[in-house]
């Protein structure tokens, strides 16, 4: 009697992950500022990526930072007030345990900028936006750039 041979194949498949990576967007205060702002990089992962572990530091030094998916920003806020003076903000962020996406850049707080906008001015826009309103037109917002500029 004769044995048969029977031919077993086996598909031996490999997964590779998908390809990750990541469009590099505009990254916020640059140049001079009159205030401590809100720091912010736009980040946006491409092929099905997410982004997990996010690290920002200014003048070596952590801040609270997040991914915010909605904005598709990068978001932080230092823990307290800046001085005037140069500041340096490194951030990295990291899309799926792959690939670490890392913006550099730099910003100037104007001098003067720690305190408040110009108190004079409260009246003013008070009589701005009432006249505004009563011709059906929006309120005027203070703005700290200009405030800081009259200051």
């Amino acid at each position: 009697m004769r044995g048969r041979f029977v031919p077993i194949f086996a598909c031996l498949c490999v997964l590779s992950p998908a390809e990750v990576s990541a469009i590099y967007g505009e990254y916020r205060p640059t140049g001079s500022v009159p205030r401590a702002p809100a720091i912010t990089w736009k980040l946006t992962p491409t092929g099905g990526g997410h982004i997990g572990r996010v690290e920002m530091r200014i003048n070596g030094q952590p801040v609270v930072a997040a991914y915010n998916a909605a904005s598709g920003m990068i978001e932080g806020k230092p823990a307290a007030s800046l001085t005037p003076g140069l500041y340096a903000v490194d951030c990295e962020a990291t899309i799926e345990n792959q690939l670490v996406a890392r913006q550099d850049w730099s910003f100037v707080v104007m001098s003067g900028a720690t305190a408040p906008g110009n108190k004079g001015a409260a009246p003013i826009f008070d009589a701005v936006n009432a006249l505004r309103t009563e011709l059906g037109l929006p309120s005027m917002v203070p703005d700290d750039r200009i405030s800081a500029a009259a200051d």
